[in-house]
């Protein structure tokens, strides 16, 4: 049986790959009538710009969720144990209140722009806008997730 981690992880790989697969295909339908048929959709580049903005804020969550962010561990590894701990949950405790702060600054900012359309697709901005808390929601309950298990492991989840 696959825990909610994993079902989350393949939840928000599917969508990823459905957001990229669909910039992939409206890209070059923008191309083909722009270059092809000399009559361009006006909204294909708003579209993929939005679709842009929103596959690499689920991707950074993504990539968050898998633990494949670049980090100093070689730093970490030459640690003591006790240091190496401390360290990482320091990380954990600021990168966690980093992702809160952002993702609230980012519900005020989906407010402020709830209202503003955007010229081609007339849809309001907050909905782009509303990758930034979602993502940042996202990185927040991860790091609450690996200091968890960095109290729960005996070694400090060092061998994560």
């Amino acid at each position: 049986m696959k825990d909610l981690g994993t079902l989350f992880e393949e939840a928000l790989s599917v969508i990823c790959v459905v957001i990229l697969g669909t910039m992939l295909v409206v890209v070059f339908a923008q191309v083909v009538t722009r270059y092809v048929l000399h009559m361009p959709f006006t909204w294909g580049d708003e579209l993929a710009r939005f679709l842009q903005i929103w596959l690499t804020f689920l991707g950074a969550s993504l990539v968050f969720l898998m633990g494949g962010h670049a980090s100093v561990q070689m730093l970490l590894d030459r640690l003591p144990e006790k240091a190496n701990r401390i360290t990482r949950v320091f990380i954990a405790l600021f990168m966690g209140v980093f992702f809160l702060v952002l993702g609230m600054k980012g519900i005020h900012l989906v407010r402020f722009t709830w209202s503003d359309e955007s010229p081609a697709l007339s849809i309001p901005y907050g909905i782009v806008y509303l990758a930034l808390p979602v993502a940042s929601g996202f990185i927040f309950l991860t790091q609450i997730r690996d200091l968890l298990h960095l109290f729960r492991q005996p070694d400090g989840g060092r061998n994560k």
